[in-house]
């Protein structure tokens, strides 16, 4: 008779999972504390990271509402044209129509036309060199990028928050089962699990990162 062949499939015989054993309340009291503290520090952090993320928001749009009101009284400012206008006419229409026919009259009229030109250009350029001044003063202003590299910080400490919360959860997780596992515990840490890198401060994750803990 022939040897009967293993079964294969559905009828394959698996092998039993590893037995879970109870923790022991000094490590689940542990194990407790350690993700309450991790989550408290998480919930925070954003907290502190959003309200300063507000705080932002609010100061930008403070600052654009100044640049409008102060570009808008720039754009708005007085100048002498119109009183240089209203003198020449005022001069003007106090010549006599009859002299106004006289050709030295009218060489003198001309005159003082090219002396308004003139007078009105040089209102325009004297604008011009102010109009140039401002520009040159807001694009020399760096409030924008400033804020703007304030702002990429915040958001890199959300990011830090959520790599050093996955972190800890990794950690104590596997803590959780190697006990469940009835394993002895390593008290360096669980290995396998690698700190978060620090990309706030550009580490490379040797050292913890900033993740702000309440005050107790």
């Amino acid at each position: 008779p022939t040897a009967p062949t293993a079964p294969t499939g559905a009828a394959a015989v698996t092998t039993p999972p590893a037995r879970l054993v109870p923790l022991p309340p000094p490590l689940a009291d542990a194990l407790y504390s350690q993700w309450t503290t991790t989550e408290s520090a998480y919930v925070e952090g954003l907290r502190r990271c959003f309200a300063l993320l507000r705080q932002e928001r609010a100061m930008g749009l403070a600052h654009f509402v100044d640049v409008k009101s102060a570009f808008t009284h720039f754009l708005r400012r007085p100048d002498g044209k119109m009183t240089t206008v209203r003198a020449f006419q005022s001069a003007f229409n106090d010549v006599d129509m009859d002299h106004r026919r006289d050709p030295r009259t009218k060489g003198e009229l001309l005159v003082r036309a090219d002396e308004l030109r003139d007078a009105l250009w040089d209102v325009c350029d004297a604008k011009l060199e102010e109009a140039v001044e401002e520009r040159g003063k807001i694009v020399a202003d760096s409030w924008v990028s400033d804020h703007a590299a304030v702002a990429a910080g915040h958001y890199t400490a959300v990011v830090q928050l959520e790599l050093d919360r996955f972190a800890a959860t990794h950690a104590m997780l596997t803590d959780y089962y190697a006990a469940r596992r009835g394993e002895a515990l390593d008290e360096g840490g669980p290995a396998g699990v690698t700190p978060p890198p620090d990309v706030v401060r550009g580490g490379d994750g040797a050292e913890p990162g900033p993740l702000p803990v309440p005050d107790p």
